[in-house]
């Protein structure tokens, strides 16, 4: 009862209806006085009661016609139900998209142990989770919003940079057994509210105050669920609390990329399956660190694609609609089996479970790079930009995409911006170097590809694009330093043949780079599937052992050459 009256207030003054009764009170107050002032000299002080009946039956005819014809700004002819086929379209730019826009930011730990921050990022990402499947909704995905958690700006600015009309933002106070959420929907036009709420609970109710807070956000900004939405918002990851705190932390640490912290993302998610062997979304995220980890973490296709394919298997038994699982599937299909068909499929798949998935749009956008449609690559990745601006992940795609599509100089622009975001970040200063390298400065190139090789803790991939960068600028025995050293540590660890050719092609031509070529092919390197797209190799797509290196993983593809 008390929450349908809470609901009820909210609704009133998000319509308005409550600033409308004190301008009728104060407007009424002075025509009574008017009257008062008027009527008594003219000697019709007889018409007075008449004009206080008058203005007290027009008080509650105001507010009913206030709460009738409230149009909210955010939702333009087409958005109400039976208007919006095509809804769940994203727009590749975000000011085109009708749907009421959201972002969920980061909830402040207010316990007193500093331990709970990830508990309190927890509630924030279930929320936002929930409310991702919300088809009427455009909700900005995790990777953007979590810059702002130590952020110091305002409603406005926030809003203006993640493109969004309405910020959800929050507090979590956990002491012992018991949880004090406070949550608030504010109207960054305005910087009114449009709902709030305050729970205290026992922690073991917490998912549920999760599921209230994304069903009211939904009401408060008039988006209807369907069923199967209605029952997806009110999935319950996990009862196991330990659990989902491992596999937040495991979240946050996939997301920084990085040797060690994918490392810590696989301990985090195997310590949240211990304690809770259903946890679905933990395979998932598991899946999803250990296709990061190959591309840029050295690890043998043969014992690492079988790993994310157990992960990823596995979070589907569990829940056949989990978006993320079905996109480490594709990753596995088109990395590792070269199987165009089930990677689309996959892809297919998580596209239509949550049309908003950045991730799911960024590795279509992948698939369809590596097969050389490179305006729908684009098309893909601006699609994940829409839902996700902020993603370090979403510009490194777009400027590999713009790279290789031959506008190097945009790549430069884009990769550029992304580096003054996240410095710190290797992948993005490789593809800053990449692009300087196609505009034909080396130069230029080779200062990004030292950085990025540095970054990554001198990662083979890495050290095998500052051996390129080397050899393109000349300095032949500096980057023939770089093959030897490749070479010796490939006796002791691994050391993908992939980057034993790239440097091997530059310095000595390709009749001496095929054997690794080769070699690469047989332990199904991960990156042999951009193979027919890379631009320093579309002269070699006529020699015949490297066309059957490209006709093994792409058959029947022909690449521009």
């Amino acid at each position: 009862m008390a929450s349908k009256l809470s609901q009820l207030l909210t609704e009133l003054k998000r319509r308005k209806v409550y600033r409308v009764a004190g301008v009728y009170v104060v407007v009424g107050l002075g025509i009574l006085g008017a009257a008062e002032v008027i009527l008594d000299p003219l000697g019709l002080e007889a018409l007075r009661p008449y004009i206080v009946i008058l203005v007290l039956l027009g008080f509650p005819i105001a507010l009913v016609l206030a709460w009738a014809y409230e149009v909210k700004p955010e939702q333009p002819p087409g958005s109400r139900r039976g208007e919006r086929e095509g809804a769940h379209q994203p727009s590749t730019h975000p000011s085109e998209d009708p749907r009421p826009s959201l972002a969920v930011l980061p909830f402040a730990n207010l316990s007193q142990d500093p331990k709970n921050e990830f508990f309190s990022l927890g509630v924030m990402d279930d929320i936002l989770t929930r409310l991702t499947v919300v088809g009427g909704l455009r909700v900005i995905s995790r990777a953007s919003v979590i810059r702002y958690q130590a952020a110091n700006k305002s409603t406005p600015e926030i809003a203006r940079e993640l493109g969004v009309r309405n910020l959800l933002e929050g507090s979590v106070r956990r002491e012992g057994n018991r949880v004090r959420v406070v949550a608030q929907l504010v109207d960054a036009d305005t910087d009114e509210p449009l709902w709030a709420s305050t729970y205290d609970r026992d922690l073991e109710d917490v998912f549920r105050v999760q599921t209230d807070v994304a069903e009211n956000i939904a009401l408060a900004l008039r988006a209807e669920l369907s069923a199967e939405e209605r029952n997806r918002v009110r999935s319950i990851p996990t009862e196991n609390f330990a659990a989902y705190d491992h596999f937040v932390r495991a979240v946050s640490a996939t997301e920084r990329m990085l040797p060690k912290d994918l490392a810590q993302a696989e301990e985090h998610c195997q310590e949240a399956i211990r304690l809770d062997p259903g946890f679905a979304k933990a395979y998932a995220v598991l899946a999803q660190s250990r296709v990061i980890a190959g591309l840029y973490a050295n690890q043998h296709p043969a014992e690492l694609f079988p790993r994310i394919q157990e992960a990823a298997r596995r979070a589907l038994e569990l829940d056949p609609q989990c978006v993320e699982a079905h996109t480490a599937m594709a990753a596995f299909k088109l990395h590792h089996e070269w199987d165009s068909v089930g990677a689309g499929q996959e892809l297919a798949r998580a596209l239509a479970l949550n049309p908003d998935a950045s991730e799911a749009h960024l590795w279509q956008g992948d698939y369809l790079l590596c097969h050389g449609h490179f305006d729908e690559a684009e098309a893909e990745v601006r699609r994940a930009l829409s839902s996700d601006p902020l993603s370090p992940l979403a510009h490194h795609d777009l400027g590999k995409v713009l790279a290789l599509s031959g506008r190097p100089a945009e790549a430069a622009q884009v990769s550029r911006a992304a580096v003054d975001l996240w410095p710190d970040l290797p992948t993005l200063h490789l593809w800053m170097g990449t692009s300087h390298f196609l505009l034909n400065e080396p130069e230029e190139a080779l200062p990004s590809f030292e950085k990025a090789a540095r970054l990554s803790g001198c990662l083979p991939f890495f050290e095998s694009m500052r051996g390129f960068g080397l050899a393109a600028l000349g300095l032949r025995e500096e980057s023939r330093d770089v093959l030897e050293g490749l070479k010796t540590r490939s006796r002791s660890e691994y050391v993908d043949p992939y980057n034993l050719f790239q440097v091997t092609a530059a310095l000595d031509g390709l009749e001496d780079a095929l054997p690794y070529l080769e070699e690469a092919l047989k332990v199904r390197s991960f990156f042999l599937p951009y193979l027919g797209v890379l631009p320093p190799y579309r002269s070699f797509h006529n020699h015949p052992r490297f066309r059957a290196v490209l006709d093994k993983i792409w058959p029947g593809v022909r690449f521009e050459a």
